[in-house]
């Protein structure tokens, strides 16, 4: 049932009692306060919280505005309430049929959240990233709704759309560099320039005296925009896939891979590029850049960079084919060796553990062995899954299951290969498998404690 502004019958007062048995206590006395007190700003704030479905998408940005305006005026202004509202909206356009609007919304959250940090309104570098990632996703839902909507568009409305883009970029002087509104006008334009016969730079490319050499020099840059952001994207996922294989990687080691995988090469000053601003999708997957690597961040949190260092050495990298390797994009990925599968045929015939809760443990146990976990550690693991063992034959057939598959996992301290593949490759003694280890010698092992 559809609220109204104002309770005028009964089918009025159900619904809003409906509406209101769902709002929290706080909710309701903040509601109920802000009524009563008759702030007009704190009542604005107040009803576009608790119930944005009564206005449109329109109403509810001119009121966002008007709030944040009016925030940024306070004595002491409430980032945290700037970005509560701010999420409200973004929810509220993201139901919006209209394109214009839209990217009316989005254009004006990237503006008014760099306006925010303009003002150092409450910043710290934790809030300071959460506008950050809300005007990057202001600029990514654009980029969605763009693809989505403008071919089914006359040319007059993606005008308007333009228009308003030109518009928010005259007045949009980013904090951190990037124009975004810029870039979502450059998508706009990618995305129907065979429609419009409007260019990035605004003009007509025909009717306009505009020759055909300019028509292909146009169409040859928007294809090596494409191709650039493409390759840029496929970088990125060589690096996160390398640092989940080896835990951190070198610049000149990616560009050795890729270049190794690929057709057309890329040089170190492109990846050190990336280095100096980190892509979106490599900041999310949780790596860092230390010392010309590029570095899983755990590694850094444990201060354990001197420690790889050290324990790669001058060990080879594996370096699996490019369709196997981009599998390592997923942090949660390994690959399931015989000895993952004799594990887990084990689990099953002997322990009566059923398949998926079987692959579930053993998956456990690969991450425990991929950060160098003890023996002990891993029983411990088990036994707290709810397995049970009957005596020491049954504990030692275990410890060569959980031993064979130490043997056989990927590591970061081996830049990706197995101690049994290292053992194959080296003649030294100090690089051969784990040893198989007595019960009795289980509770002497050091836990090391390492976290992905």
């Amino acid at each position: 049932m559809k609220l109204k502004e104002y309770i005028e019958t009964t089918e009025d007062l159900i619904a809003w009692g409906k509406r209101l048995e769902r709002k929290t206590k706080k909710e309701l006395v903040e509601f109920i306060l802000s009524k009563a007190v008759g702030d007009p700003k704190f009542t604005a704030a107040a009803y576009y919280r608790l119930f944005p479905e009564l206005m449109s998408t329109e109403e509810y940005l001119s009121g966002y505005l008007s709030y944040m305006e009016n925030e940024r005026r306070e004595k002491d202004p409430s980032l945290d309430d700037m970005v509560y509202f701010t999420e409200d909206l973004l929810e509220k356009a993201e139901g919006e049929k209209s394109l214009l609007i839209q990217v009316k919304v989005y254009t004006a959250v990237i503006k008014e959240l760099d306006d925010a940090m303009e003002d150092g309104i409450e910043i710290d570098w934790k809030q300071e990233e959460l506008i950050t990632t809300l005007m990057d996703e202001c600029l990514t839902f654009m980029e969605e709704v763009m693809e989505e909507k403008t071919e089914r568009m006359s040319v007059e409305e993606i005008l308007e759309v333009r228009d308003i883009l030109v518009s928010m970029q005259r007045k949009y002087k980013p904090v951190d560099g990037e124009n975004r509104i810029e870039e979502a006008l450059q998508i706009l334009t990618d995305l129907t320039i065979e429609r419009t016969k409007i260019n990035e730079r605004g003009a007509y490319l025909r009717g306009a005296g505009v020759d055909e050499r300019t028509l292909q020099h146009d169409a040859e840059e928007r294809a090596n925009r494409k191709k650039e952001k493409a390759r840029k994207k496929e970088v990125s996922d060589y690096i996160i896939a390398l640092c989940n294989l080896y835990g951190m990687v070198h610049k000149k080691k990616v560009v050795d891979i890729y270049n190794m995988q690929n057709t057309e090469k890329i040089t170190l000053k492109e990846v050190e590029s990336i280095q100096e601003k980190l892509p979106k999708e490599i900041d999310e997957a949780w790596i860092d850049v230390h010392q010309g690597y590029f570095v899983s961040s755990s590694i850094l949190e444990h201060r354990e960079f001197l420690y790889y260092i050290r324990e790669k050495g001058s060990k080879p990298y594996y370096i699996p084919e490019k369709e196997e390797l981009l599998k390592y994009l997923d942090a949660f990925y390994f690959e399931k060796t015989k000895a993952y599968h004799q594990f887990v045929q084990e689990l099953k015939k002997n322990y009566k553990v059923k398949e998926e809760k079987a692959e579930d443990l053993v998956s456990d146990v690969v991450a425990i062995c991929q950060f160098n976990y003890s023996t002990q550690g891993v029983i411990s693991r088990l036994e707290e899954m709810g397995l049970e063992f009957s005596g020491e034959k049954d504990l030692n057939k275990m410890v060569k299951l959980i031993m064979n598959l130490m043997n056989n996992t990927r590591i970061w301290e081996n830049n990706g290969y197995t101690p049994e593949e290292l053992f194959h490759m080296e003649e030294k003694n100090k690089l051969k498998p784990i040893p198989l280890l007595s019960t009795a010698y289980m509770n002497s092992d050091k836990k090391t404690d390492k976290r992905k």
